[in-house]
């Protein structure tokens, strides 16, 4: 790496991301610790900072035509040593990138390092790519890495918000899988608009707070075996409305909680929303990115990462990790700690 590290901010490229990984207050930050700060044309555009923006505070904006084609991307990574974005590029930019990229680059960001049925890992290595995934290292509490779990708060929310708009009659139950920051989120949701949700969680001593203030709740041990966890949540979600699904452990691989038998015994056009794709899914056949009709016409969806729809708010937060993570990366690379 250079004497001056040379990061890039990319524009995001999944369906409907707007948020920005790097502000331009943060930005300025990295300058002066001594970074060179390049930012793909209008990569914050969508979350309230033009290139402008970044220009006045001293990066230098990478303005390339024609756009999406393999010159392009040898254009806008050219002499560059740290990818930072928020999320793992669409497919096809990322094919590009991987044709682009220089052998031992660094990228930053959420790279769904568990998705299952993918192969981009395999690609990254190929291709010389070290690839830093935040969900990959443990971080200590009261860090600004904390600033990411605010995102969660923002897809519990939104998740359960996006469901009852889009459900087409009324809501009589709501299931939530996993009770911890999105689930609560979703949970206090749910109180707020006055749905019957009932939670499964895997620690008893939620479970019990929640029913103590009048709530319902099912403890379910991850000591379970699989299939006995499997029918158990079967029976609870095959009336319901709106399921809402994040359960998954830092660093394994999410399991399977509804698989096909189950989605065919749910109440027609019910609506689940799998928040754990990231982590491989919580539910069978679910995929990032899709809405998908399964079962019994079920239909199951999954966003990658409701915060982008409050791209203002949900960028500035998410800036303060990677301003923390490449500082951690660059000059005490000891103190990350993988998972």
């Amino acid at each position: 790496m250079n004497s001056r590290p040379t990061i890039l901010i990319v524009k995001e490229s999944r369906q409907g991301e707007k948020r920005v990984s790097l502000v331009p207050a943060d930005a300025y930050k990295l300058i002066q610790d001594n970074f060179i700060v390049l930012v793909e044309d209008m990569a914050g555009e969508e979350a309230g900072y033009s290139n402008r923006s970044y220009e006045l505070v001293g990066a230098q904006i990478r303005k390339v035509q024609p756009k999406d084609s393999i010159e392009y991307y040898h254009s806008i990574f050219k002499d560059v040593d740290i990818i930072i974005r928020v999320k793992r590029p669409s497919r096809v930019r990322e094919k590009l990138e991987n044709l682009a990229v220089t052998p031992g680059i660094k990228m930053v960001g959420s790279l769904d390092i568990l998705e299952r049925n993918s192969n981009h890992l395999k690609e990254y290595h190929d291709r010389g790519i070290n690839y830093y995934s935040f969900d990959q290292f443990y971080f200590l509490p009261n860090t600004p890495m904390d600033a990411l779990k605010k995102m969660s708060f923002f897809a519990g929310r939104l998740s359960i918000e996006d469901a009852v708009k889009k459900i087409n009659r009324v809501v009589e139950k709501v299931v939530v899988i996993s009770y911890g920051k999105v689930g609560q989120a979703a949970y206090a949701e749910c109180v707020k608009r006055k749905l019957d949700c009932t939670v499964i969680t895997s620690q008893q001593q939620k479970a019990d707070l929640i029913t103590f203030k009048g709530g319902n709740a099912v403890y379910l041990s991850r000591e379970t075996p699989l299939n006995a966890r499997q029918e158990n949540i079967r029976k609870i979600i095959k009336d319901a409305d709106i399921v809402i699904t994040a359960a998954s452990s830092n660093g394994v691989i999410a399991p399977i909680l509804i698989p096909n038998e189950s989605l065919s015994e749910m109440k027609p056009k019910s609506i689940i929303i799998d928040l754990a794709v990231p982590e491989g899914g919580n539910v069978e056949g679910s995929r990032p990115d899709a809405t998908l009709i399964l079962g019994n016409n079920v239909y199951v969806k999954n966003i990658s990462g409701y915060p982008k729809k409050n791209p203002v708010e949900s960028s500035f937060e998410w800036s303060k990790a990677s301003y923390y993570f490449i500082n951690l990366l660059v000059k005490t690379p000891e103190l990350l700690k993988r998972r």
